[in-house]
């Protein structure tokens, strides 16, 4: 009886041998493309997809535009924000600038040629009572809007008098006057001016 070791060793028997020798070389040369036609299917597979109304959709393009999609309502979301913002502040500077502004200066009382009283006032710091965009270049004089409650100006007498009848001021006098500066309308308006001083206190310098 022959040994394990021996046993291990002998050779196959008929049936092994009738398989034959197997060439890998043509099995692989057979597999590879079938191989490549099943990756091909599957990545067609997955790249298409059939809609509900029977039209192929393309997933892959899909995905991809949706990142242009999300962008462009971020950038549709960011350009009405700006817009609004915009308007908000051009808004914001127009009511501003309609406001009244307090003035307090020293100045002196004159009439223009139709005969309203005005004020021309003296050094820098009632510029800042005006608009913006006529400090560089401020009127020469601005037109008295409002008097105080009981004054009142006579243009004929060019003089200023109180509800006694007594008068106060008079054209060419240097006064001091505390009130604010304001849009004006009319028609005409004081001068023809569309700023005027409303008038608070007025007294001797």
């Amino acid at each position: 009886m022959p040994s394990q070791a021996n046993a291990f060793l002998m050779p196959c028997s008929s049936t092994s041998s009738a398989i034959g020798p197997i060439d890998f070389a043509s099995l692989l040369t057979s597999a590879a493309p079938r191989r490549e036609h099943r990756i091909q299917d599957a990545a067609a597979a997955r790249s298409r997809r059939v809609a509900s109304n029977g039209t192929a959709v393309n997933t892959c393009s899909v995905a991809a535009e949706a990142p242009g999609r999300v962008r462009g309502w971020f950038s549709r979301g960011r350009l009405q924000t700006a817009v609004v913002l915009v308007a908000v502040v051009v808004a914001g500077a127009l009511i501003v600038s309609r406001l009244p502004r307090p003035v307090a200066a020293v100045g002196m009382l004159d009439q223009c040629l139709w005969g309203w009283p005005v004020v021309h006032f003296e050094g820098e710091d009632w510029k800042q009572a005006i608009p913006d965009n006529l400090r560089a270049y401020p009127p020469a004089y601005v037109p008295i809007a409002e008097w105080p409650s009981g004054l009142r100006f006579d243009k004929s007498a060019g003089a200023l008098f109180n509800s006694a009848g007594d008068r106060l001021f008079r054209k060419g006098d240097r006064v001091r006057i505390e009130g604010s500066v304001i849009e004006v309308h009319g028609d005409p308006s004081p001068c023809f001016y569309t700023l005027g001083v409303k008038v608070e206190a007025i007294a001797s310098p």
